[in-house]
């Protein structure tokens, strides 16, 4: 995600929203794994309004684009971020209170933000295999010492992936959707 956004010019962050929900703190691991390949994260919780001057600060002079799963809490973010009311159609299935339709973009100040509909997905299909691993820095950063330039950092002799992998400095989380989305990738 790291190398694919800043080939686009994006500077990719996480929202770990509702975090009033969580009976346990289960989502830090997951925050590690991303402030350990040098993506920001912030910690929200835009109904309380917890954190969310730390987002603004953060958002200021820059066009950003909420995007995430229907019931994740875009638009209430989105509202608590510009203090404007955004009205939407109400769910039906326990997914959150509102569900955007269309992208509508917002002013607030010298922010924009850019509220979206869900997604389940997010299409890779017009990527390469050289180019899914554009998404993993961790894994470019092994890869460039493997012993043979065709590896494919699975079972391959002389991989520094499957070493770095086995050695915990690469999240085995992020190995195993980095081979996902590569084998995904051969299958077509």
């Amino acid at each position: 995600m790291d190398n694919i956004s800043k080939i686009a010019s994006i500077e990719p962050f996480i929202i770990f929203n509702k975090i009033d929900l969580l009976q346990n703190s289960s989502f830090l691991e997951d925050q590690k794994v991303y402030e350990r390949i040098g993506i920001k994260t912030f910690q929200i919780s835009a109904k309380f309004f917890t954190n969310v001057d730390e987002l603004k600060k953060y958002l200021s002079k820059k066009t950003t684009i909420f995007v995430g799963n229907s019931g994740s809490g875009k638009s209430t973010l989105t509202s608590a971020i510009t203090g404007k009311e955004i009205l939407s159609k109400a769910l039906s299935n326990n997914q959150g209170v509102h569900t955007t339709s269309v992208s509508t973009l917002y002013h607030s100040g010298e922010m924009k933000i850019i509220d979206s509909p869900g997604v389940r997905d997010i299409g890779i299909d017009h990527l390469k295999p050289k180019e899914i691993i554009l998404g993993f820095p961790e894994i470019i950063n092994y890869s460039l010492n493997c012993t043979f330039p065709n590896c494919s950092h699975q079972a391959d002799e002389g991989c520094e992936v499957m070493t770095a992998l086995k050695n915990g400095d690469i999240e085995e989380s992020r190995y195993n959707n980095f081979i996902f989305l590569s084998n995904q990738e051969k299958t077509k």
